[in-house]
Formats: structure tokens, sequence, C-alpha cells
């Protein structure tokens, strides 16, 4: 998350990126980016957007507004987008989060032309580079599978890093995984956009089923760990394994059993091969290192 408010101003507006202006622009649907706009705001954002951020905005057709405004896929979770804008005889593109290379959901982020570029840098260090995304996924795969007499509890946020999940349980370990009510909302979101998911949630009938045998839950990543695990141990009378699934993993520890780097930003060398991409002279980064 940034911390400076950013603005961009041409002849016929002023646009909030990711915060309150006169119009703004909400790039995608994190609580983090969904809460510095107040309701009752003109909004610009895609569909999925507005259903996952489920505010009260004002939605605008940003063309009616400034026909140089586009917007573009930012590959970051369902709904994420980039807006370009044409100020000062320069075309301004603000990324929003971003994910350059495709995961299991999506193509990857579009790469417009521009000479101005706003851009994420939370993995702008050297020290951030993945390795490859499926692979990874197909780690998390072999671990569902290898432990499948345990209960597995793997944390993830309830927005983007939960379906990301349930798709990568569904898919590469064959179980339905048990999620949060608080993550409910938001995977129906998902499944009301075409994106098909198989998982339960705690306390009906379905997830009652499902734990009657070793399980797998996908829980808040404050909860990843070895107390919680344990504690899930004694309720359920069964082993428990935890882990984290987070691009932080990479460089930091956690107190789970496994940490899988698996994130929805862009690491290092995909930052500096979409701002090459874009052609852009002039970049500025809002949040992560500088340089």
């Amino acid at each position: 998350m940034r911390k400076n408010i950013i603005n961009i101003t041409s002849d016929k507006l002023r646009l909030g990126l990711d915060s309150t202006s006169e119009i703004s622009f909400l790039s995608h649907g994190h609580k983090d980016h969904v809460q510095l706009i107040k309701k009752g705001t003109k909004v610009i954002a895609t569909d999925s957007t507005f259903d996952l951020a489920n505010k009260s905005f004002i939605r605008v057709d940003p063309l009616k507004i400034d026909k140089t405004i586009r917007l573009y896929d930012a590959g970051h979770i369902l709904g994420s987008s980039q807006i370009s804008v044409d100020s000062d005889g320069k075309r301004v593109l603000f990324t929003g989060d971003l994910k350059a290379s495709g995961s299991i959901f999506f193509k990857g982020a579009d790469i417009p032309e521009a000479d101005v570029v706003i851009i994420d840098g939370t993995y702008n260090h050297p020290d951030y580079v993945f390795p490859d995304y499926f692979g990874i996924v197909e780690k998390i795969g072999k671990w569902i599978r290898y432990n499948d007499y345990k209960i597995r509890i793997i944390g993830g946020y309830p927005i983007g890093k939960t379906q990301e999940l349930i798709r990568i349980i569904n898919k590469y370990g064959y179980e339905t995984p048990i999620i949060s009510k608080n993550a409910e909302f938001y995977t129906q979101v998902y499944v009301k956009h075409g994106i098909k998911l198989d998982y339960a949630v705690t306390g009906t009938p379905k997830a009652d089923e499902i734990m009657k045998k070793p399980f797998v839950a996908i829980v808040s990543p404050r909860k990843s760990n070895i107390f919680f695990a344990r504690k899930l141990r004694y309720a359920f009378d069964m082993p428990v394994v935890s882990a984290t699934a987070t691009g932080w993993g990479l460089r930091f520890k956690y107190n789970s059993d496994e940490v899988f780097p698996l994130s929805d930003h862009s690491d290092y060398n995909e930052i500096w091969d979409f701002i090459n991409g874009t052609g852009a002279k002039d970049v500025q980064f809002f949040c992560g290192p500088r340089t």
C-alpha cells in the first residue's frame, strides 16, 4: 500500500489514483485501496472491482469525462486495472498493484505505451526474483497430496490469494478446501464473474462432512502458524501441518512448517521488463524502493 496521495491532472479533470478526489480511479478491490476512497465518490473501475469493493461509490463512464482515458488489465486480482490519461501532452499510466506475468487465473498485465509511468514497486529490489510461478503452484499441490493424512492449513488473504489457493488446491491437490465466512463473499464474486471454484464454507453441512477426515483449510495469514496448528491438532485429534503463501516468504521467516513465495505482484525483473516495455522515460514508484 502506498503512503502518498497521487493525482493526475489534465485539462478536463483532476483524477485521484486509489484516493479520494472529485473523480477517483480504483485500481482493484483490496481493502487497503478501497478504504482510501470515501463513500459517494464518483469512481472509475471495472465491474468486478466494484463488486469486490462492495461500497457505495457512484459509477462513472471514463470516456464521458475524458476521451483519452483508457483502462488496461493489471493481472493482479480479479478486475484489477491500470489507467492511462493524456496530461500536458504526455500519456500518464498508473498501474495500481501489478502482476506482469501470468497466473493460474490471468494472462498477466497489459503493457501499454506511456511517457510517464506511476508503478507498483512492492518488490522493486534485486533480492526479490521469484521462482517460476507454476513451479510454486506445483509445489503447493504436492504438499497438499503428500500430507493427505493430515489437516493442512495454508494462509492467504480473503481477497485474491484465497481464490488463487482454492483453484490451486482444486487443480493440483485434488481436494475441496474449507474457507472462512469472511472469504465467502469475495469468492462468490469470483464465481459470479465466471471463475469456477470448488470450496466449502466453515459452519455449512458441506464443510462439516469434509472435516470428518483430514482436510485442507485456507486461513488468514495470522493463523497459518504452528501455534494454531497445535490447537487444531487437539480439537480434531489429527496431525496438522501449516503453510504460508506470500511473496515475502522469499526473504522472511514465518512460524509455519512451509512457506511458498506465491505472489500476485511483479518481482524485480518483471517490474523493469514492464517499464521498458512501456517506453516511459519518467518512472515514479508509489510504494517499495524507488530505484
